[in-house]
């Protein structure tokens, strides 16, 4: 069987100003506060890229439901005419939106920070994320809530009509959620990329065989296998932070505004985790080599 290979990405530069995306706290092993420092990207030029991406598949669980089809069930559940129908059909209507919301909020790095329990988030938290991540059509969910809400206190169960349009509402929003509110997990920021070459996956599981790099700069990289967040300044030194001594205001601050940059087309280079990691390794050798730097150089991994 022919090994898989990845395609490669053909991305259009794009001329945007400088962004400042937040303060990133460097800490020692013990979590103690060692330096702050605000972390300013530099206008992309020609870059084929302003982020890379993590493509590897998400693992589902065995029996996990999915958004549509909640929907799906809620059709079922309205067809039968009855107030229990509406009641089960208001239930799952809730359960499709806010498994959708889970899906985005999981690409996050949310997930990994000190003070995100899903099982204890509120409603209210997640719909603030998603404000944060520049996604709109909140309000539809809000409705959604407080009817559900009112079915599930106060035993009032709302008109079949308004079931119905509830109903439509959210099936309208699912599906254009994944129209228009699709990115891949945040893994490089900032990093200058101006050529990139992938061909069939190595033993390591890599399918990188060569990059380019323009002049060095900061550049963020979110390793989801080490739980941390590094950043490489332009001379090369390297500060690390585990995801762990984020809370959830912080992670926002810092990835909010590269997911938002993401989403309006400023990423759209995708790699699997050993791929990403052959990137940063040729990227540090990039940095570290400038005694050796060549503008056309194309970097292959170790």
């Amino acid at each position: 069987m022919p090994r898989e290979r990845e395609r490669a990405p053909h991305i259009g530069g794009q001329h945007k100003t400088a962004t400042e995306v937040s303060k990133i706290v460097v800490t020692a092993g013990n979590g103690r506060v060692v330096e702050s420092a605000k972390i300013r990207m530099p206008p992309p030029t020609h870059y084929i890229a302003e982020i890379v991406g993590l493509t590897d598949p998400e693992s589902i669980p065995p029996g996990k439901v999915k958004p549509q089809e909640f929907l799906i069930w809620a059709e079922k559940d309205l067809s039968g005419g009855d107030e229990r129908g509406r009641g089960n059909a208001l239930g799952n209507v809730k359960k499709a939106l806010h498994s959708r919301l889970d899906e985005i909020i999981g690409k996050t790095h949310l997930r990994f920070t000190r003070d995100w329990h899903p099982k204890r988030v509120t409603t209210k938290q997640k719909l603030d994320v998603i404000r944060q991540l520049g996604m709109q059509h909140e309000a539809i969910i809000d409705v959604m809530t407080s009817d559900r809400n009112d079915y599930e206190h106060d035993y009032i169960v709302p008109a079949v009509r308004i079931v119905r349009a509830y109903l439509h509402a959210a099936q309208l929003w699912v599906e254009k959620s994944y129209a228009a509110y699709e990115f891949r997990s945040v893994a490089f920021a900032g990093i200058p990329l101006l050529g990139i070459a992938v061909g069939e996956r190595r033993p390591n599981g890599s399918a990188l065989s060569k990059v380019r790099f323009g002049e060095p700069q900061p550049v963020l990289f979110f390793s989801n296998s080490k739980k941390g967040v590094l950043s490489i300044k332009a001379d090369g030194v390297e500060e690390w932070r585990d995801f762990k001594f984020f809370d959830t205001k912080e992670m926002l601050r810092l990835e909010a505004p590269l997911i938002r940059r993401a989403l309006a087309g400023g990423g759209g280079v995708g790699l699997n985790e050993a791929s990403l990691m052959d990137l940063l390794e040729c990227y540090r050798r990039w940095v570290r080599q400038s005694h050796v730097r060549k503008a056309e150089e194309w970097i292959v991994p170790s």
